[in-house]
C-alpha cells in the first residue's frame, strides 16, 4: 500500500487509528483513547522512511503485474515437462530482466 500520513501515524503509535484523512493533518485523525499523538517531525520522518521502503519495492510491484497468471504459469510448466521445453523459465526471466532489482 502506498504510504500516506495516516499510515505513518499508525506505524508510530503501533495501533490502528479510528479514522481521519489519509493526508492529515493530525487534527483530522481520530486516535484510540489513551494514545499520545506523535510530533509532526516524527510523522514526517516516518513518512519519508515508509516512502523509501515503498520506492525500493517498485520493481517487485511491476514484476507482480507483468508475470503471467498462476494458471498460465502452471500450464507452461506442464507443457515444458511434457515437451522438454523452457517456456516458463524464459517467461519468468523476461520479466526479471525487464524489471531488475
Amino acid at each position: 500500500m502506498k504510504p500516506c500520513y495516516y499510515l505513518a501515524v499508525e506505524a508510530l503509535i503501533g495501533k490502528e487509528l479510528l479514522g481521519g484523512s489519509a493526508d492529515g493533518p493530525m487534527s483530522d485523525i481520530i486516535f484510540p483513547e489513551g494514545v499520545s499523538k506523535p510530533t509532526e517531525k516524527k510523522v514526517q520522518d516516518k513518512l519519508k522512511e515508509l516512502q523509501a521502503e515503498y520506492d525500493a519495492q517498485d520493481y517487485a510491484r511491476k514484476r507482480a503485474e507483468a508475470y503471467p497468471s498462476v494458471g498460465d504459469q502452471l500450464d507452461m510448466i506442464y507443457k515444458d515437462m511434457k515437451n522438454s521445453t523452457t517456456t516458463h523459465a524464459e517467461a519468468v526471466e523476461a520479466v526479471k530482466t525487464k524489471y531488475p532489482k
